[in-house]
């Protein structure tokens, strides 16, 4: 079974593409930059601490 995780909800950010976030790189907008990492891996551990 799969499960789908709402990570923008989870961090509590509802607009993860917002370039004012600085969490994608503008060049290639669709690719996630080290920052939007450093903000759901917390979360993700938090959530699943088994991973």
């Amino acid at each position: 079974m799969k499960k789908v995780i709402d990570i923008a909800n989870n961090i509590g950010i509802h607009n993860l593409s917002d370039l004012k976030q600085g969490f994608f790189e503008p060049e290639i907008y669709s690719h996630p930059n080290g920052k939007l990492w450093e903000v759901i891996i917390p979360k993700l551990k938090e959530m699943y601490p088994d991973l």
